[in-house]
């Protein structure tokens, strides 16, 4: 019931949680995605992995890329290491010339992913997908990173 509580607080969790990942595996971790361009991020238990479209999928396709597993492969390990929920959310630039038609590609894309992930972690159970729009604001420091990128999918969990 604490955990629960903590859990709904969302920001008291980082405060008095004491299951979370170890400096040093944080730190492996975060290395492996930034060399494959994901940005991964731990604030108390919840992890966070914002990671460019593109990474992972063919265009708009649901098609995956070649070197998609070098992003796959760790998310995996990460999430099996968690409390068994899952948040996917699909995130575009509001000023997307065509923004229906990225909608519903991003929200199949992010649909895949879900299933992919659900396939290869079967304990875990994974929320309803989201997609949604953005405002570009160019003074954050996340787009001298992504100078180029519009679209991503991030993915939240919380480690236990």
């Amino acid at each position: 019931m604490n955990k629960i509580f903590l859990t709904l607080c969302g920001l008291m969790t980082a405060t008095f949680s004491q299951a979370m990942l170890k400096a040093d595996e944080f730190a492996s971790f975060q290395a492996i995605f930034s060399e494959n361009d994901a940005y991964m991020t731990q604030t108390g238990d919840i992890v966070s992995i914002l990671i460019p479209i593109n990474r992972l999928y063919e265009g708009s396709t649901t098609y995956l890329t070649e070197d998609s597993d070098m992003i796959t492969a760790p998310l995996e390990a990460l999430i099996r290491q968690s409390d068994g929920k899952v948040y996917l959310q699909g995130l575009l630039n509001q000023d997307n010339k065509n923004l229906v038609f990225a909608t519903s590609a991003l929200y199949a894309q992010v649909s895949n992913l879900s299933d992919f992930l659900l396939s290869s972690t079967p304990d875990i159970s994974y929320s309803p997908v989201t997609v949604s729009s953005y405002y570009k604001n160019k003074n954050y420091g996340l787009w001298k990173i992504y100078p180029q990128v519009e679209t991503f999918i991030n993915i939240d969990f919380v480690i236990d």
